[in-house]
């Protein structure tokens, strides 16, 4: 869920809580292992493809 920017109605998304952060942390681990691609390969989806900046951006897998 996201609320506008009041200033340029540009979408600003929450912060991702505690228990989503364990379970990226978990879901990534487990990828990395089975798909066998290092973590140095993993990005954030605002650095490779067209995302508003703040989505996501308290996501932590690492």
């Amino acid at each position: 869920m996201y609320y506008p920017d009041e200033k340029n109605a540009e979408p600003v998304y929450e912060s991702v809580t505690t228990e989503q952060n364990a379970s990226l942390q978990w879901l990534v681990r487990e990828l990395s292992e089975t798909l066998k691609v290092e973590m140095r390969e993993v990005y954030r989806h605002p650095e490779v493809g067209r995302k508003n900046a703040t989505e996501a951006s308290t996501a932590r897998w690492e």
